[in-house]
């Protein structure tokens, strides 16, 4: 299934919320990106991905998109700190952020069947 209604937006860009479940994704790398991109080619769910770069310190863009956000993902090699957020990383139970996306996705199918 090509999954034309996920999308990742961008620092500084915004959109109005939609019935996507919404992710904040805080100083991903190009690798994680990538397979990232793929999965939501293929996935049955729709997100929206907000993409940012902790270095441009834009705490009032940042919390703004918080505020639709279901979950922010943060790399725990990234100095941003947020309250309500997971940290992914090699030393963390989230390794990367594909993890949360395949489970997120496992755990709507389940919610359907029930």
């Amino acid at each position: 299934m090509d999954n034309q209604l996920s999308r990742f937006i961008t620092y500084p860009s915004t959109v109005e919320k939609s019935n996507n479940h919404t992710v904040i994704l805080i100083d991903g790398k190009a690798m994680e990106l990538a397979r990232l991109e793929r999965f939501l080619k293929i996935s049955d769910v729709n997100f929206d991905v907000y993409l940012y770069p902790g270095h441009m310190g834009d705490l009032e863009w940042l919390n703004y998109v918080s505020y639709s956000a279901d979950q922010t993902l943060i790399n725990n090699a990234s100095e941003v700190s947020t309250s309500s957020s997971v940290r992914y990383g090699l030393d963390q139970d989230l390794k990367e952020p594909l993890a949360y996306f395949e489970q997120y996705e496992l755990d709507n199918k389940s919610a359907e069947v029930l």
